[in-house]
């Protein structure tokens, strides 16, 4: 039951891609196709931006996307939209192994979490909520051993634009000013007479932490690689972090981390305070420490900590 040379063949799939279904089921199928694809070309990227992906990135998420519309069509349930409950149902299949490629190979952990932000991109698409409760990452987080669900994520981020930040310098007791103002002398290096009301607004305003931890969720790096990360990996104008085989941490190939536009800005934000920083002359490194080291496991497990704790007294304030 192939295509005949004047029915319409899908862009990214072939005539037997749709072989499970009848002409009239192909035909309602290639308009709902047609519309996910302009939808990740025009918006999918950024909706609220209306910024879509390259033609690079379609391809791939939308192949991830059919493939979840396809194992359900392999048992005879021919759905034209996707929901949740279908979502969970192959998000479940994946961690059993039971989802496989079409050598009959397992897929990575890496391959699993990109239907994961497949399956996100296409909910956004369709304006239903659905987040995985399951996060797949074939090494160890870089900001802990427990993976973040969706809504903590966007609470630790919360939490590191309010951490390590002082009040504002005129809302606070002279007792409380004092105590402030030997921290920052700590954390700046200078006498505590010489902190300046001007120091008080530039920690506030700190991008460091943000553009780090909207970073490593995007990538879901391990510490290893954000102490390898310098200026010069950046692509912000791609939203991408290229990774080559001497900076990446489990093998020897290339690869590139893709930005959410959040990201992008972050990073933008934080590389023109560092620009600024003498810490960070004749440093390549993306980030330092207060000690002017590269971040390691031993210095971001503590600064998760403290994130997480913040995070929680955020949400029970």
């Amino acid at each position: 039951m192939g295509f005949s040379p004047s029915e319409h063949i899908p862009e990214y799939l072939s005539g037997e891609s749709l072989e499970n279904l009848n002409q009239q089921q192909r035909k309602l199928f290639v308009e709902v196709w047609e519309e996910i694809l302009n939808y990740l070309r025009e918006e999918g990227k950024d909706p609220e931006r209306r910024i879509g992906y390259e033609d690079s990135s379609v391809r791939p998420m939308a192949r991830r996307i059919f493939q979840v519309f396809e194992h359900f069509w392999e048992t005879s349930q021919i759905v034209y939209e996707l929901t949740p409950k279908h979502a969970d149902r192959f998000i479940e299949q994946l961690v059993n192994n039971r989802v496989r490629t079409s050598g009959g190979k397992e897929y990575s952990q890496s391959s699993k979490r990109k239907f994961v932000d497949a399956l996100n991109t296409y909910f956004d698409f369709v304006g239903k909520e659905w987040s995985s409760n399951i996060s797949f990452t074939d090494e160890k987080p870089a900001l802990g051993s427990d993976p973040f669900r969706k809504e903590e994520r966007i609470q630790l981020l919360n939490a590191s634009m309010k951490y390590d930040s002082p009040p504002n310098y005129k809302n606070v007791s002279p007792e409380e000013r004092a105590r402030w103002q030997q921290y920052l002398a700590q954390k700046l290096g200078k006498r505590k007479d010489d902190i300046t009301p001007d120091d008080w607004t530039q920690i506030r305003r700190s991008w460091k932490f943000p553009s780090l931890i909207s970073s490593a969720q995007d990538g879901a790096m391990r510490a290893a690689l954000i102490e390898r990360l310098t200026t010069d990996l950046l692509d912000l104008e791609a939203n991408r972090i290229k990774i080559p085989p001497e900076v990446a941490v489990k093998n020897d190939s290339s690869w590139e981390i893709e930005l959410s536009q959040r990201s992008t800005s972050l990073l933008n934000k934080w590389l023109s305070q560092r620009a600024n920083k003498p810490k960070y002359d004749g440093s390549d490194k993306l980030w330092l420490n207060r000690e002017g080291n590269p971040y390691c496991s031993q210095t971001l497990n503590p600064l998760l900590q403290k994130l997480v704790d913040q995070a929680q007294s955020i949400t029970s304030g």
